[in-house]
């Protein structure tokens, strides 16, 4: 075996280019691989960092018929749930919170804190590593603010001291809270967490509180449950509350999802998508490398007829293919390990920024692992046919030496090889090229606004400026939100400035209950029993500047003017107003109006019972895409921020014809000149806000498309190299041909006819099977049918294109051969 070894070795150190195409090859299929299951292990796969993770699920509530399914659950809902359920033995309430801004010494940082119920640890069946967690008196309004920290905050802003339980630090500029307890290292539940504040969730709910959404649930099943069993009893659940609360339960039905797969759902497919095409382009350099070794054993033929003249049985003759095939696919392992790291950050850096779990992507031992097994497949799919063959051509050609050419069994070989290579390619490049449709789509989607030369302003106030015991800050925040406007309205080259609770694409604006006034049934703020009747739709806070600065056109009606501002009276009353305006965009009117005009219509917003739940429609906007921008504009609902001056966190949006360097030094300027307090989190481009909301269509058209080129790239090497090692092997044919009278083109017509069949057989292969498998793609597709004829032909074409172009090449240097030279070498 070490003789083999050796000899395998010196072998293809003689033929130091086919090792080193055949070593680059493997290598990038190998890399590749292990670069794109180090993601989907990370993401999908790698268990949650928590003891019996598998128990741990997520539940949420969904409405059909109004389209609702963020993932959330309304308090009442919870605590039926709670008292109800006999397949969750812990359930746990929490919200991902929000930013807030903390005094840490000398120097203001953004914290991002969540809220969550004493339960939580107990469900996770987490320990904090010092002190304590919430015990559930937290929440009273007597009891001193309390705060945990998780491990990444401790160590970063208070220098991992082991003293910090019992200090107290101070938050939004107006209150301290006492740090009670450290999480362990690992521990930021939901995923970005710094720090968690005590919410209360259990105890009886008012009825006309019941529908407020605002809670996320996480269970851990009870011993001897399964997912099944949760999601049957939550369905009868379901329906039991709906009976029992049908003014505000019916139509919502309870979710479940395993944890694991509750936060990956929507990243899933194209990651699994992204390890096909991977494990496509592994396929193809293995069917390169087999073909390459299948040549080695034709040209080599000889010297196994020599080898097995002599004694040597057809094992140890199989063996010194096999190993030649082992060293290769060790040293493509090794070479793939290596650049697999790197393409692995590459393959980071590139992803969407809500793919979950990015940060914990490394190299370890499961990836050493399926490194090792690829290499060990790809040895055993690269050697075991050369050897083969290179036994039984040994066999049958003996010692004799009449002809060189490969025999019909060696051709069919090699052409298969070439064909599943196609087939790979095929498939490849369909769906490439679906995906770069479905990006050309989404960059044409009419936004509802104009992104160009509009900058989005994210600042950021401290709440303790506002908020005292005596009175309600609501004034002060209007008067605040009214001069930051005049300032940065009054810099030289700004056009318009407005305001709004959460960006289009960049934020997630809340869900709110809304109903006609005269809607059956409806009393005040007690909703219509006929679910038709009652209505979600998007709630955003904005100023009249917001429709100029974006270029959303108002289609009817007005704009809000002066005359919808309340009076500070008005705003620090202790009851909501009368009434109030909104406007709303064409996706709510068309939906809940059909053709009548909602002009003058009145509607009660359940959630906004603070400043004037009853409203009236002032105007209708032209639809803008808010969440995403291949998903269809919703309905929504704008209220003016002089009616409902609650955002303590302004983003503003500038439409300027300035350069961007000198627009971000005047507006920071003009803010500090203004409020030397209101700290300037970022300016950006709304252009870079619209190219981050198309992040995961332009990842997946990235790296589906790298697959693709560099599939095509090895297969058009493969089928050149047949092609050349053909003409070779067919030399004295060619000079027999040509001496008896065939032409130059005749001569050509043959070799690219002869190349082509396996071409074409392997294409109508890939065709087949894109059409049966592109179906998986549905969900991340847009604006184009799964089958579509472009992306199929374009990949036919392309393919069709360089596989001529590889057989050319090798096929017109057929055709110079000159006859006499040719049956000389004979």
């Amino acid at each position: 075996m070490l003789s083999d070894l050796r000899y395998a070795a010196r072998t293809l150190r003689r033929t130091p280019g086919f090792t080193a195409c055949a070593v680059l090859a493997l290598a990038l299929g190998i890399g590749a691989n292990t670069a794109v299951f180090s993601v989907v292990y990370a993401v999908l796969l790698a268990p949650l960092p928590y003891p019996d993770a598998n128990r741990l699920v997520q539940l949420s509530e969904r409405n059909a018929a109004q389209g609702y399914d963020d993932g959330r659950v309304s308090r009442g809902t919870f605590v039926d749930w709670q008292a109800r359920t006999r397949t969750i033995d812990g359930l746990a309430a929490y919200s991902s919170g929000g930013e807030s801004l903390w005094t840490i010494g000398d120097r203001m940082q953004v914290v991002h804190v969540a809220a969550a119920t004493a339960s939580l640890p107990r469900v996770l069946a987490v320990q904090p590593l010092l002190g304590r967690w919430f015990s559930g008196d937290e929440t009273s309004a007597a009891s001193v603010p309390q705060i945990v920290l998780s491990y990444g905050l401790w160590r970063g802003a208070f220098g991992s001291d082991g003293n910090i339980v019992g200090r107290t630090v101070l938050v939004e500029g107006r209150a301290r809270r006492e740090i009670i307890g450290v999480m362990p290292a690992g521990f930021a539940f939901p995923e970005g967490a710094e720090a968690w504040v005590p919410v209360a969730v259990d105890g009886p709910v008012p009825p006309d509180k019941r529908r407020f959404i605002s809670v996320h649930a996480v269970g851990r099943m009870a011993n001897g449950a399964t997912l099944d069993d949760v999601r049957t009893e939550f369905a009868a659940l379901s329906a039991q509350i709906a009976a029992d609360q049908p003014q505000s339960n019916t139509g919502w039905t309870g979710r479940v999802t395993a944890l694991r797969n509750a936060d990956s759902a929507a990243v899933r497919p194209a990651l699994l998508a992204l390890l096909v095409a991977v494990a496509g382009v592994l396929l193809i350099a293995c069917a390169n490398v087999a073909n390459m070794l299948l040549a080695r054993a034709v040209s080599r033929r000889r010297d196994t007829a020599v080898r097995l003249a002599l004694g040597a049985s057809p094992a140890r003759v199989a063996r010194l293919h096999v190993l030649e095939a082992v060293l290769l696919a060790l040293c493509g392992t090794a070479a793939g390990i290596l650049i697999g790291p790197w393409l692995c950050s590459a393959l980071v850096h590139l992803a969407p920024p809500d793919v979950p779990r990015l940060d914990t992507v490394h190299v370890n031992v499961a990836l050493l692992f399926f490194a090792a097994v690829a290499g060990c497949a790809t040895a055993i799919v690269v050697g075991m046919a050369p050897a083969a063959e290179a036994v039984r051509l040994g066999r049958a050609g003996g010692l004799a030496a009449a002809s060189r050419a490969a025999t019909p069994r060696t051709a069919r070989v090699r052409r298969m090889l070439i064909a599943s290579e196609i087939a790979v390619v095929v498939v490849l490049l369909t769906g490439a090229l679906l995906f770069l449709r479905t990006f050309v789509q989404l960059r044409g989607v009419d936004l509802g606004f104009e992104p160009a030369r509009v900058w989005n302003v994210s600042t950021r106030w401290p709440i303790g400026r506002f908020v005292s015991p005596e009175t309600k800050p609501w004034p002060r925040v209007q008067h605040a939100v009214d001069g930051l406007i005049a300032a940065v309205s009054a810099i030289p080259g700004v056009d318009a400035v407005g305001l709004i609770s959460d960006v289009p694409l960049a934020g997630s604006p809340y869900s709110g209950l809304v109903w006609r006034d005269d809607a059956p049934g409806a009393a005040g703020l007690t909703p219509p029993a006929d679910p038709r009747y009652r209505w979600r739709a998007d709630l955003s806070v904005i100023t009249p500047g917001y429709f100029s600065a974006l270029a959303i056109p108002i289609v009817r009606g007005r704009n809000f003017t002066d005359a919808d501002r309340l009076s500070d009276d008005q705003l620090a009353a202790a009851e909501p107003a009368a009434a109030g305006a909104v406007i709303v965009n064409q996706a709510f009117a068309s939906r809940y109006f059909g053709g009548q005009d909602p002009v003058g219509r009145r509607l009660v917003l359940y959630d906004d019972q603070t400043f004037g739940w009853l409203r009236t429609i002032v105007g209708v906007v032209a639809d803008v895409r808010v969440h995403a921008v291949g998903e269809p504009p919703i309905p929504a609902v704008y209220i003016p921020h002089a009616q409902h001056p609650d955002v303590f966190v302004p983003s503003l949006l500038v439409r300027s014809s300035l350069p961007s360097s000198a627009l971000s030094a005047s507006i920071r300027e003009r803010i500090g000149v203004y409020d030397p307090q209101l700290l300037v989190q970022r300016i950006r481009p709304m252009d870079d806000v619209v190219s981050g909301a198309l992040s995961r269509p332009l990842f997946n058209l990235l790296l589906v498309g790298a697959a693709a080129v560099l599939g095509l790239v090895l297969a058009a090497i493969g089928i050149y190299g047949v092609i050349a090692f053909s003409v070779v092997q067919r030399t004295r044919e060619i000079g027999i041909r040509m001496a008896l009278g065939a032409r130059r083109a005749d001569v050509l017509g043959l070799i690219v006819r002869d190349g082509m069949w396996p071409i074409a057989a392997g294409a109508l292969v890939g065709l087949a099977a894109s059409a049966l498998g592109v179906r998986a793609l549905r969900s991340m597709l847009f604006g184009i049918a799964p089958l579509d004829p472009v992306s199929f032909v374009g990949a036919t074409t392309v393919l069709i294109t360089v596989a001529l172009l590889a057989c050319y090449v090798p096929a017109r240097r057929a055709a110079r051969i000159d006859p006499l030279i040719a049956l000389r070498e004979e």
